[in-house]
């Protein structure tokens, strides 16, 4: 019931309790009336799965949302306006909850002891909020969390890493826009011991962290999405970074790192470093000869132009065997036009042909069978005497069939 204006419907409670066996509520942006009739007596027990997301019903939820025990999804994005107050304490009574989405509100507090307590809570979402202070030590009550979403708000201060390091089950956690003011090196250190072995996606855009990326980053095996940037971190990128072999998506964009050896010799600022790669990206990359043998055995040809490699100084790419802009090395040897210029000649070249023959078959095909029509009066005549035949057996089929439709529908209802 998504979306249906439920503005002077102060009975929809009063509705939904006539439900028994309802399993699942959605009532987003709905403009649901806060001043409905209260209930005394829940009678949907049964309820599973409730999503008042878009209704501004601010941080007093209804009481008889606390009744819904068997409730294990619960969805209250944007439910306040400005001052938002605390997280309402009546979902601590939802111990069952797998699923909490707080997101897009104006809860403007400390995480309360409470939330930590939810231990079946698989997912938590509490993206763009104005949560303040720190992460308490009694997170690693939350066993069962998988995705923790703790972005766009004020936190700051240390993460307990004894704690932190103790939901093994923690796949993606998203700690971007907060105050942390850390050093890199101690946000690692609270997600090492078996989260390292299972973290998939971190995201610390805008953390302000700082400090020199090490090689610690090479113990998170499984991460698949790695976001650090819009930071201060600095120095050299680490090795073990390029060892990630199950990394899709890399973000290290706004920071101060350089270019390490295994990128010589494009040892370059990354204050605008954006990388989006996928495994062959990775190996060309670590510059080895083998790994090109077996990763790329398929590819005949690779082109890089237009690229930002042609804006380097030609002195740095010494030491390879190079050729073309910016080097003065001409890629052609003898005269003799190399093989991806070859290439790209016979591919314009068929193309070309391409164009000439579908030309030729339109002029052909047209003139064919349009100029015999008109330059033919006995083959015009018979053409479109041909034409009013097949309109008119149309025509006639189509009347027969709609008489034998309608008198069969005619003896069905006598029969009845």
């Amino acid at each position: 019931m998504s979306c249906i204006d439920l503005e002077d419907a102060s009975d929809w409670v009063e509705v939904t309790n006539t439900l028994p066996s309802l399993e699942v509520l959605i009532l987003q942006y709905c403009n649901l009336n806060i001043n409905f009739h209260p209930i005394y007596h829940v009678n949907f027990l049964s309820l599973s799965i409730l999503d008042l997301s878009g209704n501004h019903l601010g941080n007093n939820i209804p009481l008889w949302v606390s009744k819904l025990r068997s409730l294990t999804s619960l969805s209250l994005c944007e439910i306040t306006v400005g001052n938002g107050g605390p997280i309402p304490e009546h979902i601590q009574n939802l111990t069952s909850l797998v699923y909490l989405d707080l997101s897009v509100n104006s809860f403007n507090t400390s995480i309360p002891s409470w939330l930590y307590s939810l231990s079946h809570l698989e997912v938590l979402n509490l993206r763009e909020n104005q949560l303040t202070g720190t992460i308490s030590n009694e997170i690693k009550n939350m066993t069962s969390i998988i995705t923790l979403d703790l972005s766009e708000n004020e936190l700051q201060g240390d993460l307990p890493t004894s704690s932190m390091a103790q939901l093994c089950k923690l796949k993606e956690i998203d700690m971007s826009g907060n105050t942390w003011n850390r050093s890199i090196s101690q946000i690692l250190d609270s997600f090492s011991g078996c989260l390292s072995d299972r973290l998939k996606v971190l995201k610390i855009q805008d953390g302000q962290i700082y400090g020199h990326l090490t090689n610690k980053i090479g113990q998170f095996k499984s991460l698949t999405d790695l976001d650090l940037s819009s930071n201060s971190i600095s120095g050299l990128i680490p090795e073990s970074l390029w060892q990630l072999v199950n990394l899709e998506w890399l973000n290290i964009g706004n920071n101060h790192m350089e270019g390490g050896e295994f990128l010589d010799p494009w040892s370059y600022d990354t204050g605008d470093f954006y990388i989006d790669y996928e495994e062959a990206a990775l190996l060309l990359m670590k510059g080895e000869l083998i790994e090109y043998n077996k990763t790329l055995a398929l590819v005949n040809i690779i082109d890089l132009s237009g690229t930002q490699l042609q804006s380097f100084d030609p002195s740095s790419f010494t030491g390879n065997n190079l050729c073309g802009p910016p080097l003065t090395l001409n890629c052609s040897t003898n005269g003799e036009v190399t093989v991806v210029e070859k290439n790209r000649k016979e591919d314009e070249h068929e193309m070309s042909w391409f164009y000439i023959g579908m030309a030729v078959g339109f002029i052909v095909g047209f003139w064919g069978v349009c100029g015999s029509l008109i330059f033919n009066r006995t083959w015009r005549h018979t053409y479109f005497a041909f034409l009013d035949c097949v309109k008119d057996q149309i025509y006639v089929a189509s009347l027969l069939k709609l008489r034998w439709f309608r008198e069969t529908i005619t003896s069905c209802y006598n029969s009845q």
